[in-house]
């Protein structure tokens, strides 16, 4: 029998391995392609295996399956995830390319130019915006991708339970 902790730590490497691959090659090709899709690919790989993982111990187990331990193998999965991805970035922004922080900035300033002259409003309070976000610092301090993680992890398990009501099956 396979258990949750042992599927969730396999599938949490994989998903999480991949999904840097995935980042890494988009990346190469540009790096603002890689901050428009990567979000998205990553949210797909780590849903993907985490229902791979809660399934692998359904399967190991006669088909049955307890909210629990699809929970755990789920978010397990999830957290080792988001660990390696955590790890990633910190290395992608400090080693790799410390520029890219830069992008983001320029990325997400414009952005929100766009969003407010779509609004219409003041000026001046779109200047004094602008100007707030121009000061503000985007770069990926150790201290702000540890904090990352945790957010991540935490709000992991809500698509971890969403995922183990859906493929939990009781004893009778």
């Amino acid at each position: 029998m396979i258990s949750p902790a042992s599927s969730g730590i396999k599938n949490g490497f994989i998903s999480g391995l991949l999904a840097i691959i995935v980042s890494l090659v988009l990346y190469f090709v540009s790096a603002d392609l890689m901050l428009q899709i990567s979000n998205w690919s990553n949210f797909l790989i780590s849903i993907i295996f985490m229902v791979l993982a809660g399934l692998a111990v359904k399967k190991s187990n006669d088909g049955f399956l307890s909210f629990g331990e699809g929970f755990m193998a789920s978010w397990l999965t999830y957290v080792i995830f988001a660990l390696l991805g955590a790890i990633f970035s910190y290395l992608l922004f400090n080693v790799i390319d410390p520029d890219l922080s830069e992008l983001i900035k320029a990325r997400t300033i414009a952005t929100m130019q766009s969003m407010m002259e779509i609004i219409g409003g003041d000026e001046d309070q779109m200047e004094e915006t602008l100007s707030i976000m121009e000061d503000q610092d985007y770069s990926m301090s150790a201290g702000k991708t540890g904090l990352g993680f945790l957010m991540s992890a935490i709000f992991g398990a809500i698509p971890s339970a969403i995922i183990a009501l859906i493929i939990r099956k009781k004893r009778n």
